[in-house]
């Protein structure tokens, strides 16, 4: 839940993981300074003294709205993304980072299937519902498809100028550590990263029916990506 402000006004970004938001937020501090209610050292801190379930840079809207009125913005905006791209990548990430050990992706989506509402908080929101996270007032949803000219723009028109770069920086990757979630555990590891299946519609109507809200808030259709080939 970065807090940003831009020429004195408050700007709530709903920072969706694994939808280029530490891009974003490293952007936002180059271009206007120091943004409120982040930590990216969350998980160095043991698990006893953490304020919450989830480093508040990835809080859910309900949280949010116990914390926050609406008036307190003047504006908010967010970054969405294609639920299958923003799952493969949270899948991939979860494996690098302690969390999830070398497991296939088809039983990993059985788990994520049957376990995902028993500890909704896993992998610090990393496969929680776009819909959970992005708050119903925002203002203005941006899709990672369309790159990052219309991000930039969208700061050019709250700063009233066009001073800052014309390009997101590339965020580090691996420097987020994320802990494993309790009704996911219990994979076997395996001595060698398995090999990944081609998205196929039976594996793409199985994500859908897990992220429907998804899908149906932002203007995804279950089928969109079945051309690209992509693999997992």
């Amino acid at each position: 839940m970065p807090i940003l402000r831009i020429e004195e006004k408050l700007v709530y970004f709903a920072h969706v993981p694994k939808c280029a938001g530490t891009s974003v937020e490293e952007y936002a501090i180059k271009r206007f300074g120091p943004i409120a209610l982040q930590d990216r050292r969350f998980f160095d801190l043991s698990p006893v003294t953490r304020w919450s379930r989830t480093s508040p840079q990835h809080i859910d809207a309900a949280s949010l709205e116990r914390l926050f009125p609406r008036e307190f913005f003047v504006d908010g905006f967010t970054i969405v993304r294609h639920p299958v791209h923003r799952l493969i990548s949270a899948f991939r990430h979860a494996q690098r980072h302690r969390g999830l050990t070398w497991v296939g992706f088809p039983k990993f989506m059985e788990r994520l299937e049957r376990d995902r509402n028993q500890d909704p908080f896993c992998f610090d929101n990393h496969f929680r519902p776009m819909s959970d996270l992005v708050p119903d007032w925002t203002t203005t949803v941006l899709k990672l498809e369309d790159g990052e000219a219309p991000i930039i723009a969208y700061f050019d028109r709250l700063a009233g100028n066009q001073d800052g770069p014309r390009a997101l920086p590339h965020a580090q990757k691996g420097h987020e550590t994320v802990e494993p979630a309790k009704g996911l555990r219990g994979f076997k590891r395996m001595k060698e990263r398995p090999s990944v299946p081609l998205l196929t519609e039976e594996l793409c109507r199985r994500i859908h029916a897990v992220y429907r809200e998804d899908y149906e808030r932002f203007g995804y259709g279950w089928d969109d990506i079945l051309h690209e080939k992509t693999v997992i």
